[in-house]
This record gives C-alpha cells, structure tokens and sequence, in this order.
C-alpha cells in the first residue's frame, strides 16, 4: 500500500510537469503585472495555505495510518476487521461531508460581508443537519449492521457490527468539526482551527496505546472516539471564545437546534426496540422502519405543512439575541 501511495504520487507531480511544459511550449512568455500583486492580501492566502494543510494533513492521519498503528500495537490478525470498519466509516463521511459543505461558501460570504449573525445561524443550521445525519447513521448501523456485514464481507465479520455502531459516534464529532471550520477559517482563525485538528490527533496517539493494553482490538475504536469528544469540547470552547459568548449558552444554542433530530432518533429506536420484543421478523422490521425513514425525510422537507410542530420542530433562541 505504501509503495502504490508512493507511486501514485509520483505519477501525480510528472502529469503536473508535464502539462506544466506543454503550457510554456505554447507560448514562451510569462505575462505578470506586478503591481497588480497585493502583498498582504498574497501573504494572508500563503498563512491560510500553511493552516489548511495542517488540517488536511491531520485528517490524513486520523484514519489512513490507523491499519499500520493497529498491526504493530494489537498484531496483524486485527488489521482487516478494523480496515472492514474503516472503509464503512470513510463512505458516511464522505455522505456528511456532501451535505455540510453547501454550508461552508453561505458561512464564509455571510462572514465576508460582515453579517455575523446571519453566519452563526448558516453555521448553527449546518450542525444541526450535520449531526442529525450523524445520529441517523449512528441507529441505522446499529440496525442493519450485522445484516449488511454478512452480505457484503461473510458471517465471520459479522461480530462487528457492535464494534462499528460504537465508531460511528466519531462522526459527531466530524459534523461539528464540518460546520465550525468554514466559520473559523472567514473570521481568521486559521491557525486555532488547525491546532484542534491536530490537538484531535495528538489526544488518539496519547490514548491508543494504554487503551490497546485494556480493550486489545476495540481500544482502537473507544481512543478514537474519546479523542474525538474530548476535541469537540475544546472546538465548542473555542468557538463560544471566538464569539464572545459564554460556553454554558452556546452549547444550550447547540442542544436546542439538534434536540429534535435526537427526539427522532429516539423514537425510531425505541419503536425498534418494541418491534423485536414482539418477534418481528427481522426484514420485515428492517422494511418497516427503513420507509418510516423515509416518509419521516419527506415529511422535514415538507415542513411549511407542519408549522411549530413540537416534537420535529422547536423555536430555539437567537444566538445574537439578548436572553442567556
């Protein structure tokens, strides 16, 4: 895998060149006005890069190496169930990360044209999606984890499915980190969004050897999901800094916008939970709950036709308004 990684890379910088040849062979000259060139605004862009790579490059690591750490921490008998998790994990990001980055260019112009308030409501409706997915991926792998395990790898992995509901939590974690980012990246916090990217990382690489020892193979997935926590709680502080705002009423600003999402989720599994009890066969209670989803999607998109709706609907408070 190393030696395809470094391949690939390679292969990457010689189209670079490549093509980079082939524009100068087109025409020899370079044409650069260089009092067009905006030093300060050049140099911003230069720390923004310098930033963001060490966010990608924090998110590189927190799952890309976690089968080497794995072999040489537990041994290599345990590198295929946890890459099998791996691959699972990686798909719902990416599913999450399609749905919050609508967000991200609204946050950043709303914050360009200085409309603070307008950006933490963008930026407080993106978490709420971002976490009401997350919630929802969380009961739908616990649902159909096991079943969808056995079809796809084999019955002998399908031990993982409580394994790999426990390493969804961590996507909690990523909808805050997706909805926050866009915001601390306009304001110019670059650099503290970088470092709680990075402080995420640091904490898993404390924590995955003691845990290792404890839980053998699951210790893995509890150090990341605490890790992912613990660094959640320092980006939520953060963020109410960055605000000027206290820590206590933006996380009730959190609370009250993803209270309904959880309050569906809840329901959803206690209603799951009742159906096998009463001995539901088991596709006929997957077929069932999977189209009450369903109609429960239509039903958020249709909202205009359930105004002030108790339990799918709160009025939460302004977070610039004057209660606390």
């Amino acid at each position: 895998m190393i030696a395809i990684l470094l391949y690939a890379s390679v292969v990457n910088v010689l189209f670079f060149a490549f093509m980079l040849i082939s524009v100068y062979r087109r025409d020899h000259t370079v044409y650069l006005q260089w009092q067009a060139v905006d030093w300060q605004h050049l140099k911003a862009l230069l720390r923004f890069s310098k930033y963001t790579a060490l966010s990608q490059t924090a998110d590189f690591f927190k799952y890309r190496t976690d089968n080497v750490l794995v072999g040489v921490l537990i041994g290599m008998q345990a590198v295929a169930p946890y890459a099998i998790m791996i691959v699972l994990i990686d798909m719902l990001t990416q599913v999450l990360m399609r749905f919050q980055s609508y967000w991200d260019t609204i946050i950043m112009r709303q914050v360009g044209e200085r409309r603070l308030a307008s950006a933490l409501d963008t930026l407080l409706t993106s978490l709420q999606i971002g976490v009401g997915l997350a919630l929802l991926a969380i009961f739908n792998t616990w649902l159909v984890g096991e079943t969808f395990l056995t079809l796809w790898v084999g019955q002998f992995y399908a031990y993982l499915a409580l394994p790999l509901t426990i390493f969804t939590l961590t996507l909690l974690g990523l909808a805050v980190q997706l909805a926050t980012t866009p915001y601390f990246n306009a304001v110019g916090q670059q650099k503290a969004n970088a470092l709680l990217g990075i402080s995420e990382m640091g904490i898993k690489l404390a924590l995955l050897w003691p845990f290792s020892i404890l839980f053998t193979a699951d210790g893995v997935i509890y150090a990341s999901v605490l890790a992912t926590f613990l660094a959640t709680v320092l980006r939520m502080n953060s963020l109410a800094a960055t605000l000027a705002i206290s820590s206590a009423r933006l996380w009730r600003l959190v609370t009250c916008k993803i209270l309904p999402a959880a309050l569906l989720v809840l329901g959803l599994w206690g209603l799951t939970l009742l159906a096998i009890r009463a001995g539901l066969h088991n596709w006929v209670l997957l077929s069932l709950i999977l189209m009450l989803e369903a109609l429960l999607f239509l039903m958020i998109l249709k909202k205009r036709y359930l105004p002030n709706h108790l339990l799918i609907f709160t009025t939460c408070p302004k977070p610039h308004g004057n209660n606390h």
